[in-house]
């Protein structure tokens, strides 16, 4: 059974995951570790991360920009569909949209509310012979208000392996549709990599979700990123303490690192100098010699 390593957000956004787990990626594979890395939920734009729309447009499904960093840097060969299970695309608000509707207000709530941005979300399943099957599901809610900016030509080319395509119109049905496929197709996806044959499943979670998986698994090391550190947490106490608040989210996704940080004191942490450019994985891992160290020793215990 591969070792599993969690890296998730301390800070809604630009916590730096990415940045560390490319490092530790490339670090790892240049130690002999064979790498395979795992993006379970995420979320994109296709307009301002449109380097990673045009890789989507290629390949004729969305995926996240995460997870085609770390592929790379892996040297995975593994399907973009069972590495990254659930994408969600976002399309950017039109705020002259607003203003000439005299809604201005509404154009900064909205974007409080993920489900108002979401156009369209690809959910795969992965069956026993590792056949994948690509359920669409298409805010048309979003679409039909024409209040985001929405290419056609770039949704037809990013949708092309969708296998089915289902439209909803409610906000909070495409909430629940979303959630309740999610659970099942990251679980597949899940069990697919614990069969292979790879040392290390390297995840990374989504903005600062504590559990992005929506169903139980066995961790083996936790890191919490923040700009300047990472901060290690043991693997069970972690899991103990995102069950505790999920008895009161009810939901795995509404658990946050901030809900859980109380239950918890790091074994370790380790500072992060600034990296200069995520481009050259060498250089990161140069940045992160001595965490990288710590979890090959960690590796090496098991």
């Amino acid at each position: 059974m591969p070792y599993k390593i969690l890296i998730t957000g301390i800070n809604r956004n630009n916590s730096g995951k990415t940045i560390v787990g490319v490092g530790i990626a490339n670090g790892l594979k240049n130690k002999g570790y064979k790498v395979i890395p795992f993006k379970p939920f995420s979320f994109h734009n296709w307009f301002t991360q449109y380097s990673t729309t045009l890789e989507n447009i290629k390949y004729g499904t969305i995926f996240s920009e995460d997870i085609f960093k770390l592929r790379e840097v892996s040297n995975c060969r593994e399907r973009y569909e069972v590495l990254n299970p659930v994408d969600n695309l976002i399309a950017p608000l039109d705020i002259y949209w607003f203003i000439e509707h005299n809604f201005t207000s509404m154009y900064y709530s909205y974007q409080l509310n993920i489900m108002r941005q979401i156009l369209v979300t690809r959910v795969s399943y992965v069956n026993d012979r590792e056949r994948i099957f690509n359920l669409g599901i298409l805010n048309k809610w979003l679409i039909d208000r024409e209040i985001a900016y929405v290419d056609n030509t770039v949704t037809n080319s990013v949708t092309k392996k969708f296998d089915e395509i289902v439209e909803v119109n409610d906000l909070d049905t495409l909430a629940k549709i979303i959630v309740d496929h999610s659970a099942r197709a990251i679980g597949l996806s899940c069990k697919l990599l614990e069969k292979y044959d790879k040392d290390i499943v390297l995840i990374e979670s989504y903005s600062d979700s504590a559990w992005p998986f929506l169903s139980d698994i066995s961790l083996d090391l936790v890191l919490a990123v923040a700009p300047g550190i990472v901060l290690v947490y043991p693997p069970e106490k972690y899991t103990m303490a995102v069950k505790i608040r999920t008895s009161i989210y009810k939901s795995l996704l509404g658990v946050s690192v901030k809900d859980i940080l109380d239950y918890l004191s790091p074994v370790k942490h380790f500072k992060i100098p600034p990296v200069q450019s995520i481009l050259i994985p060498e250089t990161v891992e140069e940045r992160i010699k001595e965490l990288l160290d710590y979890i090959v020793s960690r590796i090496e215990e098991k």
